[in-house]
């Protein structure tokens, strides 16, 4: 087939990439000097590029893999007539792309057993088995039945495995002890590989840089079924034993949970919890936590966020008493709509706060936060000291499940009301008793609009 020399015609011809019921080049007669390859005179693949060549030659022609080469069915350039689980890839360095063709190939049922391949001198492992469509110029890649032992391979060189197992749908080898500590990228990685559950929790990665793990588990259903808790955002993480749950930068996977801690690092556990020291840590806090957990519920304990100072404390408890600023503590971004939040935070320390403007609204005008998501929340905080605080303007706005008694609160300080309670239908407890600023007048505009 296509360019292989044929000395002997004595068989059946398969479809080949150029033509139908017949090899394109079979009938052209090899030179005088021409000695037929054979399985004994087979050698190593001395380039990428040419394993790349004699796999898109027996995949054209035999899309299984399957005695592509010692039929005759395809020219398999040096391994001769031995066939795909028998290639001397030694020599090879680069697998980017191997089983990813031109949109002309869609051969999604290979599955031969290439676990005894050498590739302990391969560096990058980018697109190898993926089925995506973006990879460039190659509209339909074909591994999507690939479930082959490819636990042995020696990947100690590699430091590119993005998008390695990408849509490989069928995919579920045990690779945990594959030694990975020199890569750099495993973004989407296993992204929609269904079938992938095994247990890689054990790999010990790159300590001296990061590893980009953009979306690694994206879709990866089977392994987001089957293993929680670890750490996310720049969370350091020692080891990682659980699953992972969507986090503010991907989904269903840790953006950062694979950056390994210097040598130093300890460990943040419960009984190392502090005080936010600012308003800022604390803001950060429930940023990561409802990224991680929209609901709120045990983020820290469980280790799906970095808590910051709270450590492994979860959201009820943390230690407030330093914060001062409340300003859109529960306001997010637009691709965060956790709606759900509900948890009792009655028992913050509020006594330093003076400004509380925005904090649990759920407005749309909040600067750079299109939506903020405290409209499902209903605790009570009527233990709250707030009888520092200058600033409650749009404090409940939109809040629409809210319905705590805040009547003993202390607000004689506050001097902005406006949009305080607008939009927050629930409401409807007794504040008539409150006392107001005397000395100045106190802004209500709007305060109970749609209320």
């Amino acid at each position: 087939y296509d360019d292989w020399y044929v000395a002997e015609c004595t068989g059946a011809y398969i479809a080949s990439s150029s033509m139908y019921n017949g090899p394109p080049s079979a009938w052209v007669l090899p030179p005088a000097s021409y000695e037929p390859c054979t399985p004994d005179m087979a050698s190593a693949f001395l380039s990428s590029a040419d394993l790349k060549t004699a796999v898109d030659r027996c995949l054209a022609a035999v899309p299984s893999g399957e005695k592509c080469c010692s039929t005759g069915a395809a020219n398999c350039g040096p391994a001769c007539g031995v066939d795909m689980p028998d290639w001397d890839t030694s020599l090879v360095t680069n697998m980017d792309g191997l089983f990813a063709t031109s949109s002309w190939l869609r051969a999604s049922i290979f599955n031969q057993d290439i676990g005894r391949w050498d590739t302990s001198r391969v560096t990058n492992m980018d697109y190898t088995f993926s089925t995506g469509s973006d990879y460039t110029s190659r509209t339909f890649s074909f591994a999507s039945a690939f479930n082959q032992d490819i636990g042995r391979w020696d990947v100690s060189q590699v430091t590119n495995m993005g998008r390695l197992f990408k849509s490989t749908t069928s995919f579920d080898a045990d690779i945990s002890k594959w030694n990975v500590e020199l890569v750099t990228d495993m973004d989407d990685m296993f992204s929609n590989a269904h079938a992938f559950k095994q247990n890689i929790t054990g790999w010990t990665l790159r300590r001296d840089t990061s590893v980009s793990v953009r979306e690694m588990f994206s879709d990866a259903t089977a392994w987001v079924a089957a293993y929680t808790n670890c750490g996310y955002d720049d969370w350091y993480v020692a080891e990682c034993t659980g699953a992972y749950i969507a986090s503010s930068s991907m989904y269903n996977g840790p953006p950062s949970a694979w950056v390994l801690p210097p040598a130093s690092y300890e460990p943040c556990t419960p009984d190392m919890a502090s005080a936010f020291l600012s308003s800022a840590d604390l803001k950060t806090a429930v940023d990561r936590c409802l990224a991680a957990v929209p609901s709120g519920e045990k983020c820290c304990s469980t280790g799906a966020a970095n808590c910051g100072p709270a450590c492994g404390v979860d959201m009820p408890d943390w230690d407030t008493s330093l914060v001062t600023n409340m300003d859109g503590l529960f306001a997010t971004s637009s691709w965060l709509r956790a709606s759900i939040f509900n948890q009792d935070i009655g028992r913050w320390d509020t006594s330093r706060v003076t400004n509380m403007d925005y904090t649990f609204s759920t407005g749309s005008d909040y600067t750079s936060r299109t939506f903020s998501f405290a409209s499902a929340f209903n605790q009570d905080i009527g233990r709250w000291d707030v009888s520092q605080v200058t600033n409650m303007g749009r404090l409940f706005k939109s809040t629409t499940s809210f319905d705590a008694d805040i009547s003993k609160w202390n607000v004689e300080l506050v001097t902005d009301m406006d949009d305080m309670f607008s939009n927050a239908h629930a409401f409807k407890q007794n504040i008539t008793g409150w006392t107001l600023r005397r000395d100045t007048s106190v802004s209500v505009r709007e305060m109970f609009s749609d209320a």
